[in-house]
């Protein structure tokens, strides 16, 4: 697992944010091509943060995170 994720599990917030920022441009872009309106969009975003936060401590190959990212942004639009 990552250095990020692995800093999330230890309650390290700047690693939270840190993959917040790494991924958020494809979750927004995701949900918009699904066509969320922007008040939709935001709260599809905060479902998919709370789904990553969840499944940090079962994702062990950080390589995959950002498919991990897509597919789960793709089932909440």
């Amino acid at each position: 697992m990552g250095d990020e994720a692995i800093g999330c599990l230890d309650d390290d917030s700047s690693a939270w944010s840190a993959i917040l920022g790494r991924y958020a441009d494809l979750v927004h872009s995701l949900l918009r091509r699904a066509g969320l309106s922007d008040t939709a969009a935001q709260d599809a975003f905060q479902e998919v943060a709370i789904l990553l936060w969840k499944s940090l401590p079962k994702l062990r190959e950080a390589d995959r995170l950002a498919s991990w990212v897509g597919t789960t942004t793709r089932r909440v639009a």
